[in-house]
């Protein structure tokens, strides 16, 4: 009896021992390559194109979920934050599409996020960057001047207006 619970014990930590070393050669050879929180990025860490202030800057936020209830509630996830070796933190967001280049909608979203994490007691940059993939290991910087806390909650305060009916939408293209 204690030959079979032996046997037993030795075939699960064996078959414990294969799922925990495909885990591994899984993590290895299929996870993304982006710096996880608190890794250096260097030139050609994350990949070429990386602008100069990043090097030596510590990923300290990767697909983070934030909020803040001042000076309005507000919510969100960043793709990465960046602190500086100057110690102020800077935002990054990833898009994926085919022209390198910012929106509006991509500098709101991440003023909110600059706004919250003011908040939330970070030194954060006036300056944001979409980072656009260009191809294997290459990526589109942009700079993005962000929104102060005032512009976003006006913009906070203009959504509800507008969804609560207080407030006529309006076209923002110039050409109506």
């Amino acid at each position: 009896m204690l030959f079979i619970l032996n046997s037993a014990i030795a075939f699960a930590l064996f078959i414990l021992f294969l799922y925990l070393l495909f885990k591994l050669v899984s993590i290895l050879v299929f996870e993304p390559k982006s710096a996880p929180a608190n890794e250096p990025t260097s030139p050609g860490y994350l990949e070429h194109g990386v602008p100069e202030e990043f090097h030596g800057a510590l990923c300290v936020m990767n697909e983070t979920s934030i909020s803040t209830k001042v000076p309005v509630p507000l919510h969100g996830k960043t793709d990465q934050v960046f602190k500086l070796t100057n110690g102020c933190h800077v935002i990054v967001d990833t898009k994926n599409r085919t022209k390198s280049r910012w929106y509006p909608s991509d500098r709101l979203q991440m003023s909110v996020y600059s706004t919250i994490l003011k908040a939330m007691g970070f030194k954060v940059s006036p300056i944001g960057y979409v980072r656009i993939p260009t191809g294997a290991n290459k990526s589109d910087w942009i700079p993005v001047v962000l929104l102060d806390d005032d512009e976003v909650v006006n913009a906070y305060h203009r959504y509800f207006g507008i969804k609560n009916g207080h407030i006529r939408a309006s076209c923002t293209c110039n050409r109506h």
